[in-house]
């Protein structure tokens, strides 16, 4: 991942992923919640694998991601197996905890 964007997602919870429908072909940005690991940005579908982007992602892995009107993209690789998941959701409990309990939550807009 570039350092560049690692910078730009530290102290952030939200960002803007943009993924190719699966039938359309049309590419949709939309606002996700995310945990940075490593260099890794992990995502959580709120409705799980029924959730539009992650089966678009199902369909055609590649993702874009936009901070502050610039773009990334990379291949995304699904994780399914419990264990992994439920560490990702104790993580993202953890971090949404602190960041209501300093009083909000960093976001970014599209343009």
């Amino acid at each position: 991942m570039a350092e560049s964007l690692k910078n730009l997602l530290k102290g952030r919870r939200e960002i803007h992923i943009g993924t190719s429908g699966r039938r359309s072909n049309r590419l949709t940005y939309l606002p996700v919640w995310f945990l940075l690991e490593d260099d890794k940005i992990l995502l959580l579908p709120v409705n799980g694998s029924r959730t539009n982007w992650f089966r678009n992602l199902e369909k055609k892995p590649v993702i874009r991601v936009r901070v502050d009107n610039r773009d990334w993209e990379f291949n995304a690789t699904m994780l399914r197996d419990r264990g992994s998941v439920d560490n990702i959701i104790g993580n993202l409990r953890i971090n949404m905890e602190k960041a209501r309990s300093t009083g909000g939550i960093a976001y970014s807009t599209l343009p």
